[in-house]
């Protein structure tokens, strides 16, 4: 006997779109960020943060694993361990994306970034 997805409660993929589908398989909510990243000599940009992690755009290739970052804003700076998990070579840089080795409250919205200041 099938189950039509309503009677469960489940939504299919093509109900939602594919972003909002890519959204909620997140285990952290995204935000964007205007700031700065430092790890070690490679400096670069924050495209969106979560408590979970990083997004980011730099000049070149970041080393494989483990890395100490530095994420600065006008009114902060904050240190913080993260893994390179993934990293895309574009014509004008790299883009990374950094797990934060865990979770983190000061990442967790823009509300708690400021506020852990």
């Amino acid at each position: 006997m099938r189950v039509a997805p309503e009677a469960t409660g489940a939504i299919r993929v093509g109900d939602l779109g594919e972003a909002a589908h890519y959204q909620a398989r997140r285990r952290h909510a995204r935000w964007l960020l205007d700031a700065e990243v430092s790890l070690g000599r490679v400096r670069g940009l924050v495209l969106n943060a979560s408590a979970g992690g990083l997004r980011v755009a730099v000049d070149e290739r970041l080393p494989e694993g483990h890395v100490e970052l530095l994420v600065t804003t006008e009114v902060t700076a904050r240190r913080q361990r993260a893994v390179v998990v993934w990293q895309k070579q574009l014509p004008d840089g790299w883009l990374c994306g950094l797990r934060f080795e865990a979770p983190s409250v000061s990442f967790q919205s823009p509300e708690h970034f400021i506020a852990a200041a």
